[in-house]
């Protein structure tokens, strides 16, 4: 028995579809990890910045 000719196609858009999500998911969660690490080294950098302007004007008389 044959099948009707949409349904290769309609199986077929369903395995793409769960796959681009779980594509999806893995870049939101890539780009979380991303965002949180650039905001720990925004922080540390002004953390640094603070650090070697007290560090001048110790040294400065």
């Amino acid at each position: 028995m044959k099948r009707p000719p949409g349904v290769k196609a309609s199986k077929a858009r369903d395995k793409k579809t769960v796959a681009e999500e779980n594509a999806m998911k893995e870049f939101e969660t890539m780009w979380s990890i991303k965002q949180h690490d650039l905001a720990l080294k925004e922080r540390l950098n002004k953390i640094r910045l603070l650090d070697s302007l007290i560090a001048k004007k110790r040294t400065s008389p």
